[in-house]
């Protein structure tokens, strides 16, 4: 019914992803850093794997190809992130933080990691684990129906 979905649970992790992302876009302006939250995950993905194929950067399940490759131009014109061709496969461009980028990703990242720890001391050591265990459970649920649609769609 209707009047449910204001109590589902689809709702509420809706709602509750919204309200995170708003969050983070709150701490990157106190923080100056004039980047989305999205651009701010583009920049700790590539802190983490250093230099990559802006391919690997894609969210495969997601097929945000076209939105990687803005948001990579909209950091590489802001010089948080350096974009190269691959010398193996000219086919190729690299990606990788500018220091620019790593010194943003330095001073930003104690106040997000202050804020999550904030979000989450409400929470137990087993409930944050019994937490992401459900997520899983339901990522891996939309992704297989996901996937079937995919395939059945292929056939047509």
């Amino acid at each position: 019914m209707i009047s449910d979905w204001e109590t589902s649970p689809t709702k509420r992790i809706y709602r509750l992803g919204r309200m995170l992302r708003k969050r983070a876009a709150d701490i990157l302006a106190v923080c100056d850093a004039d980047i989305s939250p999205e651009q701010w995950g583009m920049l700790l993905k590539l802190r983490t794997s250093g230099v990559t194929s802006q391919i690997d950067l894609v969210d495969k399940d997601l097929d945000d190809r076209p939105n990687i490759a803005r948001m990579i131009e909209g950091l590489v014109r802001k010089g948080f992130v350096v974009r190269d061709l691959d010398e193996s496969d000219r086919r190729k461009r690299r990606i990788g933080l500018s220091e620019k980028g790593s010194l943003l990703v330095e001073r930003v990242w104690p106040v997000m990691a202050r804020e999550k720890e904030r979000m989450f001391i409400a929470l137990s050591k087993q409930e944050r684990h019994m937490l992401l265990q459900l997520l899983n459970k339901i990522e891996s649920v939309v992704m297989a129906e996901s996937e079937g649609r995919e395939k059945r769609n292929a056939k047509k």
